[in-house]
């Protein structure tokens, strides 16, 4: 036990050491402090996106291995060239803040539970550490083409003793920061801090709480690596718009953090873009001021998304798989019908809160508002943020928004979240923009009444206790005998049968084969291959190699393509629906599409 969290906690700190050092490096470029603990926390999410860039750019053509740690570590010794950096705050503060890190070590090491992370996060941290991009993967498993950056940084750590145990450790990293950060944040508030910026990284704490008692620190999830990265780019839109000096470099800042956002998860994209959007008006003086070094600030950003773009093809076809736009005429691009069905699925799934359901039209409003109300992650992920949001609306005092400076960010917000009810409306996409929203709420009215602050730690920590209390409410309720155990269950990680970390589980597969005699494995209970390279939860009959041959793990590396531009698989998009019948049914315009 003892060792097992030593083995995460240890991972963090090289970790955080790589990404901070990387960071410290922007910032130098970038022209903007490196001293504090704010600009180590800045350094570090600059420097976790920077990680992805690498990793992109490697993975083009070799595997994720440990070369590539190595070639992150050696980039990352710059950064550290120079001033010391110095911490802030207490003793009390920093034994608070550890404190919570050995917590969420503990509940990283248990056994994971999402259903993603066995069906396509884990198989891509698979495939990323065995061979460089492989053309085509996305035709083998649709959800492989899914170009997450943060599935690289995950393969990066899934390596010597931490091989196929990253999700203990990979998204645990990312809230171990921001937890550190609500701690400095809310001691500086209680020292008479009025920063906006702290003010906003303590009301986001609560839910940065409960994603350590959800899947998200024990599991590969890209929706919670994407939620807290919005997160942390919204509240540097927000410290822009505070700030008197308005530079370039806090530009860079906001922009690579974007950017970092949308090549993590594509759903990111409106949100994102409208944050940079609203960043530049911000720095339009400056910008038109100096053209030139904006322009060069911009470059790791550019270079950030344009690796993105390549790899994205290079798996799918698409850059922007699973949408359809700017498809190349390349051998191995996806069928049009798999991208568009795996587009609608994301769609259908996120509206029936991934019940399976199919709901036609507009049907699916009505159950979807009920359980976004009457389930407890949902609620806490979008109906509580937003409940918060209209009191607060509600109670600000007269004409103490209209004098906030950054309107637009609230433009960005509802753009955001028109794409996300149109495009993918579950509430574990949108927690990122929902407490985003109420970050934003609470710094705006701290920056007009800065008294807010008086109240906003104690306020914070009831709340985050509220909902630990309703997971663990929540779990024992649901148990089918022991509640005390079960709710204990849900807030810290018990050994089960000696094992610690928790192992990752044993998928049950069968025999099956491509057109051309490539070996194949297939879950016969859900999607999960884990591991398994050469698996797929939907084999087709048109699936075949690009360079079939004797040496089957050597063709591998090559990649698949569909014979003929068709797709038919079996068991897709999962067992339990019959949606792409009906799908099919309704694309062929037939008015007696039967759900059943």
């Amino acid at each position: 036990m003892i060792a097992a969290h030593a083995l995460v906690l240890g991972t963090w700190l090289l970790a955080a050491a790589v990404a901070i050092g990387l960071g410290r490096g922007l910032l130098r470029l970038f022209g903007l402090p490196r001293a504090g603990w704010r600009a180590l926390a800045t350094a570090f999410w600059l420097g976790y996106v920077a990680a992805i860039g690498v990793l992109q750019l490697w993975h083009l053509a070799w595997p994720i291995d440990a070369r590539a740690v190595g070639l992150l570590a050696v980039l990352s010794l710059p950064g550290w060239w120079g001033e010391r950096p110095a911490l802030g705050g207490g003793r009390p503060e920093w034994v608070l803040a550890l404190g919570l890190c050995v917590w969420v070590a503990n509940r990283a090491l248990g056994p994971t539970a999402l259903f993603d992370t066995g069906m396509y996060h884990q198989p891509a941290v698979a495939w990323a550490n065995a061979w460089p991009a492989v053309p085509g993967l996305a035709n083998l498993h649709g959800r492989l083409g899914f170009n997450s950056g943060a599935l690289l940084v995950d393969a990066a750590l899934d390596l010597g003793p931490l091989d196929g145990l990253a999700l203990h450790v990979a998204n645990g990293l990312l809230v171990s920061v921001l937890l550190i950060e609500a701690v400095g944040a809310a001691g500086a508030l209680r020292r008479g801090s009025t920063a906006a910026p702290d003010a906003f990284t303590v009301a986001i704490a609560p839910s940065v709480v409960h994603a350590v008692v959800r899947q998200d620190v024990r599991s590969l999830s890209t929706d919670a690596a994407v939620a807290l990265l919005l997160l942390v780019t919204i509240r540097a839109v927000v410290s822009l718009w505070e700030s008197r000096e308005r530079r370039l470099g806090d530009l860079a800042v906001v922009t690579l953090l974007a950017a970092g956002a949308l090549v993590v998860k594509l759903s990111a994209a409106v949100l994102a873009a409208g944050l940079v959007l609203v960043a530049l008006s911000a720095c339009w003086p400056a910008l038109r001021a100096r053209p030139l070094r904006a322009a060069f600030l911009a470059a790791p950003a550019l270079l950030l998304v344009v690796g993105w773009l390549v790899r994205g093809v290079v798996l799918s076809g698409y850059p922007l798989y699973p949408a359809t736009v700017a498809a190349l005429d390349v051998d191995w691009r996806v069928p049009l019908e798999q991208a568009r069905a795996e587009a609608a699925w994301v769609t259908m799934s996120a509206r029936n809160l991934n019940t399976n359901v199919i709901y036609p039209g507009w049907s699916w409003v009505a159950p979807w508002l009920r359980g976004v109300v009457v389930r407890g992650d949902p609620f806490a992920q979008l109906t509580l943020p937003v409940l918060l949001v209209a009191a607060l609306l509600a109670a600000a005092p007269r004409g103490a928004l209209r004098s906030a400076p950054w309107r637009g960010t609230w433009l960005a917000l509802g753009a955001g979240a028109l794409f996300w009810l149109a495009a993918a409306p579950h509430t574990r996409m949108a927690q990122g923009l929902a407490w985003g929203a109420l970050g934003t709420m609470v710094a705006t009215l701290a920056f007009a009444r800065p008294t807010i602050r008086s109240s906003l730690v104690p306020a914070a920590g009831a709340l985050a206790l509220l909902l630990l209390a309703k997971q663990a409410v929540g779990a024992a309720v649901q148990a089918s005998g022991a509640p005390v155990a079960a709710a204990v269950d849900a807030l810290v990680t018990r050994p089960k049968a000696g094992a610690w970390p928790a192992p990752l589980p044993a998928p049950t597969l069968r025999a099956a084969a491509t057109a051309d005699g490539l070996p194949l494995s297939v879950p016969t209970e859900d999607n999960a291959c884990w591991t398994v390279l050469a698996c797929t939860p939907h084999p087709s009959a048109t699936l075949q190699r690009r360079r079939p041959g004797p040496d089957h793990g050597a063709s591998l590396r090559w990649g698949f393509r569909q014979a003929g531009d068709r797709w038919e698989p079996e068991r897709w998009p999962n067992p339990w629906t019959p949606f792409l019948t009906w799908w099919r049914c309704r694309q062929a315009g037939r008015p007696d599409c039967a759900i059943a």
